[in-house]
């Protein structure tokens, strides 16, 4: 057995530091810089006896591979490689892929250095042009609600009132793009995951039938509750399944699975604290995301979508609002394939109702 398995080590360890060499050498810092260590991992990790979840981060792989080699389980199958393989493969295997945790550290510091100021330009921007839009705004809707109770007729009262609605959609965007590059301080407790998820699809109930979208809620018999902010969170359902009914085509179809994800469920993410999760996934099967698409799903103002359809908010602020609450969002996609978004989060048990205390006057006999 250790003829097949000896030569694998050696061949991976030189891929590893070349799909590592190349990571550092990458100018853009791009996310296609990680497609050689995915291919590595595709090629090599089976046969080295690694298995991970596709939602793990490549640095958190990469770290737990560093965990595996150091102490690895009886059970563990790569223990047998490494019971047969050369001490001095086996250092140059961890040296390989200490180099490789220090190019994506870099990689991930850098990435968030340049995030830190592109959102202090953003700000600085949004800042003086909602200011400078709103004024001439509130004058235009002002003038064309006077004219409004002036008008001699009812086309020309419609067109007034269009006016009017559209001026207050621009302000309603522009406030919006503020809430999100200066959001304010959530107010995190437990709140009913189900019951937001009922009210967010009875508010689009009507856009489902119009369009002709099937939509299907799975969930367990009991109540899950997790932490969060209710009202931030039923925005971001409500900006996903937008998203999703966008991408959709009648007939299409759109479901939404809710269930805990425990320490003993396979697919528990490492680096997620101890205890039970809730997993809300909402999945599509309609026209999918590109590559790039899928790439810069979560950047502020970036949107698929055609002009005039939409800011790029509602993906941004979701991640903004999972990720204060502790816990997690990821986008899988396929052109023409749909979409699945999973969202974690901390579970919480149910909200203590505070009970009144009840003078108990005297009763007459």
């Amino acid at each position: 057995m250790t003829h097949n398995l000896e030569p694998t080590l050696p061949r991976a360890i030189q891929a590893l530091l070349f799909a590592s060499l190349h990571l550092r050498e990458r100018s853009d810092h791009s996310s296609g810089a990680d497609s050689e260590l995915e291919d590595w991992f595709a090629r090599f990790a089976p046969h080295l006896g690694f298995a991970f979840s596709p939602t793990q981060s490549l640095l958190e792989r990469f770290q737990a591979i560093l965990m595996r080699i150091h102490s690895p389980s009886q059970s563990d199958d790569s223990s047998l490689l490494f019971q047969h393989a050369d001490q001095r493969d086996i250092q140059s295997l961890v040296d390989a892929v200490h180099s490789t945790i220090k190019a994506l550290s870099h990689r991930q510091r850098f990435v968030e250095a340049v995030q830190n100021e592109q959102h202090r330009s953003i700000y600085d921007f949004a800042y003086g042009l909602t200011h400078e839009i709103n004024n001439p705004l509130a004058n235009i809707a002002a003038r064309a609600h006077q004219l409004i109770q002036g008008a001699s007729s009812e086309i020309d009262r419609k067109s007034l009132a269009t006016i009017v609605d559209q001026a207050m959609r621009a302000h309603e965007m522009l406030a919006e793009m503020m809430r999100v590059v200066k959001p304010a301080r959530l107010e995190l407790g437990s709140i009913c995951i189900e019951e937001i998820v009922n009210q967010t699809i009875e508010s689009l109930s009507a856009k489902l039938v119009s369009n002709e979208i099937q939509l299907q809620l799975h969930r367990t018999s009991e109540s899950l509750f997790a932490i969060s902010n209710a009202e931030s969170f039923q925005e971001v359902l409500h900006g996903i399944l937008c998203n999703c009914m966008d991408a959709c085509r009648p007939s299409d179809r759109i479901d939404i699975a809710i269930d805990p994800l425990t320490t003993e469920d396979p697919d528990y993410g490492p680096g997620e604290e101890n205890g039970t999760r809730i997993r809300i996934a909402i999945r599509d099967t309609g026209m999918g995301l590109s590559t790039d698409s899928l790439q810069r799903a979560f950047h502020l103002y970036y949107s698929g979508r055609e002009h005039g359809r939409g800011l790029g908010i509602s993906l941004a602020n979701a991640k903004r609002v999972i990720e204060a609450s502790g816990g997690s969002i990821q986008i899988q996609s396929s052109p023409s394939l749909g979409t699945t978004v999973e969202i974690r989060l901390v579970a919480a048990p149910p909200p203590v109702v505070a009970r009144r205390k009840v003078r108990v006057s005297n009763i007459a006999q």
